[in-house]
């Protein structure tokens, strides 16, 4: 099992619970209404870690965004501090 936020996720998709198969014909709405939401989290879980990041593309505001933040990033490193010295300022401050 691994946990993602609040939600325990088991691997639902074994041979012995769900037979998948090659026409996409994988469980009827039927099916899956009569999942337990736990078990609806785990089959949506597990479609998403199947996606490659190249199957899933940005649209061109989140892209924008997101080079704005590395580039961000990449400026303001040198004003930053390591981990170390960030945990001896807070321990200093706060014995």
């Amino acid at each position: 099992m691994r946990q993602r936020g609040a939600y325990t996720f088991s691997a639902i998709a074994s041979p012995r619970r769900f037979a998948y198969s090659q026409s996409m014909a994988v469980l009827t709405p039927d099916e899956i209404v009569r999942l337990s939401p736990s078990e609806r989290m785990d089959l949506i879980a597990q479609l998403w870690d199947s996606l490659d990041d190249r199957q899933l593309p940005l649209p061109e505001a989140q892209q924008t965004e997101l080079e704005l933040r590395l580039a961000s990033l990449d400026r303001d490193r040198s004003q930053g501090i390591t981990w170390a010295a960030l945990k001896a300022d807070l321990e200093r401050r706060c014995p």
